[in-house]
């Protein structure tokens, strides 16, 4: 079921309750309203027949006559008046039997007793004066006759408004819907081949508006994040076709000559050499795999910032034994508290060992100079170098996977290692960027937001 035809129905269901309640309500108090009105006259009847039967002259089918005649008699009507010896003294008609038990009567001592037998309705007055009784039992034949026609017109009312409502609704709810039928055409239009088309968004700031916006900032994420897989998938598959090409034709020269045992050391050596490469690629791009799915953890716990440049420090002075790495501090934090981040220890320390790799590699002195600034609000960690600076041009894509500048230009690397930090810097929330100062100066920010 369409949500057209959804709409149009429960809107339906929902005038049809609310009418079926509404109608019931007015039949219902009209109906009480009937009974109370007729029991009323009911009353009168009795009253005026004790009445006329104890304080006339005239004779009681006279009497009766007479109030035939002046049309105050009710359809079907009988009146009876039981004296104090429980005996019927006055019956109207004179072929009327009297049908209530003793305990009904008894009960009218102390109020007005209503009772219904069959189709009629009638009332008991007790007149402690006389210690008598006066009954008149009549049908409402007028009464319950509108009482049929009210419910008739009642039916047909609710019946016909539950059906203008049903037109009416799915007119409305196609209409309504006519935006979302358009919205869901041009969305089911889109694909992996088109990602560059866009749905409409209208002039006016409502909820349809609002998703297609939506809808149209996800397609340009999906749309980034497909450009960067093709690229990554591209770059990957020649950085690995390369390697793979070299060590085969090596191979197979080394098997079509007799080469001699230093020749064959310097073919493995070569081939050695290779596959290392092969491997240091794979790490790096099941790296850059596994954290791209690792997402921000509460739960991490406190690590001291400058402890970590530390041992990020020695471990780089073990890695490369000619560099010279320093660790300063900007400012001393007024409280140590400053220095604390949360976050994944052996993450960050991959990432800062990365730059120092990266500030060490494309350095022309092989200096590489870390600074330290903690404040209250945040963190900021500078790592610097001297050397070829990156162009203005190429600065917007140094985070790209495989991407590598002009500075990189005879030197071996895969492009993956500042990628790596620029993930892992996001996932403890917090910012990565490049800046040159001078003409020789590189620096790369990284910096938390507390």
């Amino acid at each position: 079921m369409n949500l057209k035809l959804r709409f149009a129905l429960l809107f339906t269901l929902l005038v049809a309750i609310i009418l079926s309640f509404s109608m019931a309500a007015i039949y219902l108090l009209y109906y009480d309203y009937r009974k109370e009105d007729f029991y009323r006259r009911l009353e009168q009847q009795a009253r005026q027949a004790f009445q006329l039967h104890y304080n006339s002259r005239i004779s009681d089918s006279v009497l009766h006559a007479l109030s035939v005649q002046s049309g105050r008699q009710l359809y079907e009507e009988q009146d009876f008046i039981i004296d104090s010896g429980k005996q019927v003294t006055y019956r109207f008609p004179d072929t009327s039997r009297f049908f209530l038990e003793f305990e009904q009567l008894q009960s009218a001592k102390e109020k007005i007793e209503r009772f219904t037998i069959g189709k009629k309705e009638g009332v008991v007055v007790y007149y402690p004066s006389h210690d008598a009784y006066a009954v008149s039992v009549a049908y409402d034949r007028v009464g319950v006759l509108k009482e049929k026609n009210l419910r008739n017109i009642l039916i047909f009312v609710c019946l016909g408004a539950v059906a203008v409502t049903a037109f009416v609704s799915f007119v409305y709810a196609r209409q309504i819907t006519r935006p979302l039928t358009r919205l869901s055409e041009e969305i089911s239009s889109i694909s992996e081949s088109n990602l560059t088309q866009r749905v409409r968004v209208g002039r006016s700031n409502d909820e349809l508006s609002q998703i297609a916006r939506n809808f149209n900032e996800m397609l340009n994420r999906l749309e980034k994040a497909f450009n960067i897989q093709k690229s990554f998938v591209h770059h990957a598959s020649h950085e690995l076709r390369t390697p793979m090409a070299s060590m085969l034709s090596q191979t197979e020269l080394a098997l079509r000559q007799t080469l001699q045992p230093e020749q064959y050391q310097r073919v493995l050596e070569s081939l050695k050499e290779d596959q290392q490469g092969l491997i240091d690629l794979t790490n790096s791009l099941l790296s850059l795999s596994q954290f791209e799915k690792i997402a921000a953890h509460s739960s991490w716990p406190s690590i001291r910032i400058d402890e970590l440049l530390f041992d990020t420090v020695e471990a780089s002075k073990k890695l490369f034994k000619d560099i010279y790495i320093t660790l300063n501090f900007i400012e001393i934090p007024d409280n140590e508290e400053y220095l604390i981040v949360k976050g994944n220890e052996t993450l960050l320390k991959s990432a800062f060992l990365n730059l120092v790799k990266n500030g060490y590699r494309y350095s022309n002195n092989k200096k590489v100079d870390l600074y330290l600034k903690a404040t209250a609000d945040n963190i900021i960690v500078t790592v610097e170098n001297t050397g070829r600076q990156i162009p203005e041009e190429e600065r917007s894509r140094l985070f790209i996977p495989f991407f590598r500048g002009q500075n990189a230009v005879g030197l071996k690397g895969f492009g993956l290692g500042l990628s790596i930090v620029n993930r892992i810097i996001h996932l403890h929330i917090g910012t990565v960027h490049y800046e040159s100062q001078g003409d020789d100066l590189n620096r790369f920010v990284v910096e938390f937001i507390k």
